[in-house]
């Protein structure tokens, strides 16, 4: 979890990101300006890993296999977030 954590956390930039790993470990990603809150919560150990490689594919993939969702949230709220946070690094 570990390497999408520092991944999240240099481009955070609005809102926040708890991340759930298989096991339950919940890491809290704070972004500098205010935005949404988002929970990613993930069920399979490999998730991490393929995110990184390909995350366009790999998120997608994931939550229509069921192993990830977005906690108390919905994927509508994910998507907005992922728009917000893409704007600002480009």
């Amino acid at each position: 979890m570990s390497g999408l954590a520092k991944f999240a956390e240099k481009y955070i930039a609005y809102g926040n990101l708890t991340l759930v790993d298989h096991e339950g470990k919940e890491t809290l990603i704070q972004g500098r300006f205010p935005g949404r809150n988002v929970t990613f919560r993930m069920y399979d150990a490999a998730l991490p890993r393929r995110i990184l490689a390909n995350p366009d594919v790999a998120i997608g993939d994931a939550y229509m296999d069921g192993q990830l969702d977005f906690g108390d949230g919905d994927m509508w709220n994910f998507l907005c977030f992922y728009g917000d946070n893409t704007r600002a690094i480009t």
